[in-house]
């Protein structure tokens, strides 16, 4: 159990320490963040969503020093995803559409993200991902690490989400279409490939329930995210969900705009995390 936790301690160090990542030139668009993950389970007692949500939620401000949801920003939607299949423009990167309904906070916007994952920072953190200039003001950037349950799993990311709202937004069909999103991943494709198809794939339905807010200059946000059958079933909250995930992003100081973090913070953050693992989640690997 040491072991798992040290080498979170020295994951979090390695990317919060500017001196031990002076060598890399991280884009000033970039949030510095890191994120921890749980696989939710038994999913017949997530039938009444709420309650275990509240069952949940209960328990993090019982055993953070820091943490009180009381004044959190709740956000709650449902939504429909799916992935586009850029392969014939000779891309291998993820790309991940959400189509947000209008039921409650979604508010029928959509976001499309590309997403770099690498177990070395440098590599993930300086990914050619960034979106194009008609979509930089109404994008968000993030270099984040992502700690799971099983440590073997921990790995850095960089994500690169676009907004749009509803009128806004229209399905790439082709691969001109991916470069006016992200350039930078399409450099020197030839003329050739840009009336090449891209596709959709890998649909599903998807409920969210998000709390914002601050411990102390630290902002965090905490994430049920729940899979269901149709978009229906997500919104009743009354029936089993097919796969889940329970997350807590923090940033550094200044809403993720430097390389400081809070480590008193941070530090009773991880504690937090490895409580809610021994309480909810597997605590290390199978």
């Amino acid at each position: 159990m040491i072991s798992v936790v040290v080498s979170f301690t020295v994951g979090y160090i390695f990317i919060c320490d500017s001196s031990n990542s002076s060598n890399i030139v991280f884009d000033p668009h970039l949030k510095n963040t890191t994120e921890m993950q749980i696989n939710l389970k038994d999913f017949d007692s997530w039938i009444d969503r709420d309650a275990k949500m509240e069952e949940w939620m209960n328990t993090m401000n019982q055993q953070s020093t820091y943490l009180d949801t009381s004044n959190a920003i709740i956000f709650e939607a449902i939504r429909k995803q799916y992935e586009i299949d850029a392969s014939n423009c000779y891309s291998d990167i993820e790309y991940r559409v959400r189509e947000y309904s209008s039921w409650k906070d979604g508010d029928s916007k959509v976001t499309i993200d590309s997403k770099v994952n690498d177990k070395n920072a440098n590599i993930a953190c300086t990914a050619p991902i960034a979106p194009g200039p008609l979509h930089f003001s109404t994008s968000s950037e993030k270099c984040e690490l992502d700690l799971h349950e099983c440590s073997k799993d921990d790995k850095y990311s960089r994500e690169a989400r676009i907004y749009f709202t509803e009128d806004t937004y229209e399905l790439p069909t082709h691969c001109i279409d991916m470069i006016d999103l992200y350039p930078e991943q399409f450099k020197g494709l030839n003329e050739e490939y840009l009336k090449k198809s891209v596709s959709t794939k890998h649909t599903a339905y998807w409920y969210e329930r998000k709390y914002s807010g601050y411990m102390e200059d630290t902002k965090y946000e905490i994430a049920f995210t729940l899979r269901y059958n149709n978009l229906e079933d997500a919104r009743k909250g009354d029936v089993k969900p097919t796969s889940g995930e329970w997350s807590i992003r923090i940033f550094t100081v200044g809403d993720g705009y430097s390389d400081t973090w809070n480590t008193y913070v941070s530090n009773d953050t991880l504690n937090l995390y490895k409580t809610l693992k021994q309480t909810f989640g597997e605590n290390g690997c199978n």
